[in-house]
């Protein structure tokens, strides 16, 4: 079992439940790990419920505005290519964008 090392700063005071609150540098000491291919499954996952969300959400929101104003498929319609290109966005940030940083 892997144990990790805390080094808290002398002005800390206790928070909630007896945590320590630090007002400056801590130490979080943990070993390294190799990269796993499980963590890209879980990123591809993710990534697709975002998308999927996405649509969703706002394809729903178009939906409840048709059935209130009337205007049938209209907005409905709209708030599912709003929400590929929001999905669509977010998966070119998380992919192209994330990985140069």
């Amino acid at each position: 079992m892997e144990t990790l090392a805390f080094s808290w700063d002398l002005q800390g005071t206790p928070g909630p439940l007896g945590t320590p609150i630090h007002r400056g540098n801590y130490l979080i000491n943990m070993p390294d790990k190799e990269p796993s291919e499980w963590k890209d499954f879980g990123d591809a996952g993710t990534l697709g419920i975002e998308l999927l969300m996405s649509v969703f959400l706002i394809a729903g929101f178009g939906w409840w505005l048709d059935d209130r104003l009337g205007t049938s498929p209209i907005l409905t319609a709209v708030g599912g290519v709003l929400g590929m290109a929001a999905g669509l966005w977010r998966a070119y940030k998380k992919i192209v964008k994330e990985p140069q940083e």
